[in-house]
């Protein structure tokens, strides 16, 4: 799976998870938990699919602020639309945000590739 691959589906199983969590606690908890998994998931994966092949540092940097904007009007339409409970949806969307800081962390770095752990840079040439 790859990188971004990873990433979504941590941040897919947190939204899911807590979102089921809030459930137990009322409908409304777990549906607003349910938008904010959508608020997240839905750009985040327009993201993941629009920068597959995109090496345009430009672009890609166009392509970040795009999917910013485009969540935080996802999150202004939940709560002036819907009557979002605020804690499921704002702890629901903290944490899959805080799961895509984790997923970049923790994904596994490519092939060949000097990432976290490896020694691909640290050799001295003599």
């Amino acid at each position: 799976m790859s990188p971004t691959g990873r990433v979504l589906a941590l941040q897919a199983s947190i939204g899911i998870d807590l979102s089921a969590g809030f459930f137990l606690r009322s409908t409304t908890s777990g549906l607003s938990a349910g938008l904010a998994l959508c608020c997240v998931i839905a750009p985040a994966a327009y993201y993941a699919w629009a920068q597959r092949k995109t090496f345009n540092a430009t672009r890609l940097l166009l392509q970040g602020v795009s999917k910013m904007v485009l969540t935080m009007v996802l999150v202004a339409v939940s709560i002036v639309v819907y009557e979002i409970e605020p804690l499921g949806f704002f702890v629901t969307f903290a944490a899959m945000q805080a799961g895509y800081l984790g997923g970049l962390r923790f994904s596994e770095p490519p092939a060949g590739g000097a990432g976290p752990g490896s020694s691909a840079g640290n050799r001295t040439v003599r």
